[in-house]
């Protein structure tokens, strides 16, 4: 894999990702970091937009509430099937998991509606035991407690 461009504005990555595969690099992807750490593209792009739930007296309250679409996990050495099929959802993030394995992420979302579509797509792809789960200001919660946030 090859790295070509840094660029601040997500537009301008967009821009130049389309130059890339008109010159024939098909398979060009945008990625992310953030203090030298690859992010997924779903976080570097959301904006401060977090679900705002009503509590008990009404006030309007800020939450911090996302789902993620886990596609698997998996030694840290990976076949040229799943990274074909990776390929094809877009950016990836894995995080360690113990001394040997990674999970591997398809996308952090402030709705459970986007999750859901990235979910299908990554089964389409043959991920069929991917599944989305919620965090609460990056602690993971129980999907019910995710739907009485919603409400």
């Amino acid at each position: 894999r090859y790295m070509a461009g840094s660029f601040v504005e997500y537009k301008d990555a967009i821009d130049y990702q389309a130059q890339m595969k008109a010159r024939g690099f098909e398979d060009a992807f945008i990625v992310t970091y953030k203090n030298g750490k690859r992010i997924s593209l779903n976080v570097a792009i959301k904006t401060e937009k977090e679900s705002k739930v009503v509590n008990q007296e009404g006030k309007d309250e800020v939450i911090n509430l996302e789902f993620i679409v886990q596609i698997m996990v998996a030694k840290s050495s990976l076949s040229a099937v799943d990274l074909n099929k990776m390929g094809k959802l877009g950016s990836i993030d894995k995080e360690a998991e113990g001394t040997d394995m990674y999970r591997y992420f398809a996308g952090t979302y402030n709705s459970l509606e986007d999750a859901n579509i990235q979910l299908e797509k990554a089964k389409l792809v043959g991920f069929a035991d991917a599944f989305v789960f919620p965090k609460l200001d990056g602690e993971r919660i129980t999907m019910e407690r995710a739907k009485e946030l919603m409400k």
